[in-house]
């Protein structure tokens, strides 16, 4: 196939277009219009670019959402699955065993979110212990002075420790976590539309190992394009300074979507703080016989 050559079948998709224009060493065409999404595709992606704008702006709120909701069709799921498998229990009875499932969800949901809010700050510590050790004159000084296990010890205390601390501030984690994960999938998104568009020469998201899936093929790319994954040929110039635009507006759409829930939810605690510290009207009662009607 030449270089700048798309597939010529009608029905090749846009990764499978951009992961040809990436094999082709020194190509500076564009992809053509036969390189375009279907109309399932195009929903798809936009669904995913939209997702990604709610949770920038929504954020933690989504989780509460969408726990919620969960919670309430598993009570559903239940109460059909109470119809279906045991008929001869009275309405009261699936009543109660509906909403008492719907309520176990949403702990059970909460309680999953907490420990992998927990997860997340004690790798972090793990990370933190792993930099210090690298450290030549801390990790030296470490490593002569202790013993493996105490330096286990160690680094199993600071991943406890931080891992508090991230529960500790549950709600700015899942700010960033929210406003980082929302920036993803909208650039994913994006990306693959600049594809479908002929925008970028090539410097897309897909890669001939990663076609199964767009999150995928957005890590490979990744790696490929910080030349942290062996690839041949490497990236083109094209390829590496497409990258870093889009990684520079990621990082500016993160930084955005911290600022706006962090915004909300400051100006949320404000709200309810000075509605519950705002003084209650007196309400005076007469009861002084001077002061009543004859």
């Amino acid at each position: 196939m030449n270089r700048g050559e798309c597939f010529p079948a009608t029905n090749a998709t846009v990764l499978e277009c951009a992961a040809d224009q990436w094999r082709a060493p020194g190509s500076t065409a564009c992809l053509p219009a036969l390189c375009s999404l279907s109309l399932l595709d195009t929903v798809g992606y936009a669904a995913v670019a939209l997702a990604g704008i709610l949770a920038i702006a929504l954020g933690y709120r989504l989780f509460r959402l969408a726990f919620t909701l969960l919670a309430l069709a598993l009570g559903g799921l239940t109460w059909l699955a109470l119809i279906q498998y045991a008929p001869h229990l009275s309405l009261a009875a699936r009543i109660a065993s509906s909403s008492i499932a719907a309520l176990l969800a949403l702990l059970i949901l909460h309680s999953a979110l907490r420990a992998g809010i927990f997860a997340v700050g004690a790798c972090a510590g793990i990370v933190l212990m792993g930099v210090v050790l690298s450290i030549p004159a801390a990790g030296s000084q470490l490593v002569a002075h202790t013993s493996p296990l105490v330096r286990l010890v160690i680094v199993a205390a600071v991943a406890f420790a931080t891992g508090v601390v991230a529960l500790m501030a549950e709600r700015m984690v899942l700010i960033l976590a929210t406003s980082w994960v929302g920036s993803f999938a909208f650039f994913v998104a994006f990306d693959v539309f600049l594809a479908a568009a002929g925008i970028g020469c090539g410097s897309h998201l897909a890669l001939s190992r990663w076609q199964s899936g767009y999150f995928r093929a957005a890590v490979g790319r990744v790696l490929v394009s910080l030349q942290i994954y062996a690839y041949s040929p490497p990236p083109q110039p094209a390829a590496t300074l497409s990258f870093f635009a889009l990684l520079a507006a990621f990082v500016v759409t993160t930084a955005c979507g911290v600022a706006v829930q962090t915004t909300w939810t400051i100006g949320s605690f404000h709200h309810r703080h000075r509605h519950s510290s705002s003084p209650q009207p007196l309400v005076l009662s007469v009861t002084s016989p001077l002061l009543q009607q004859p």
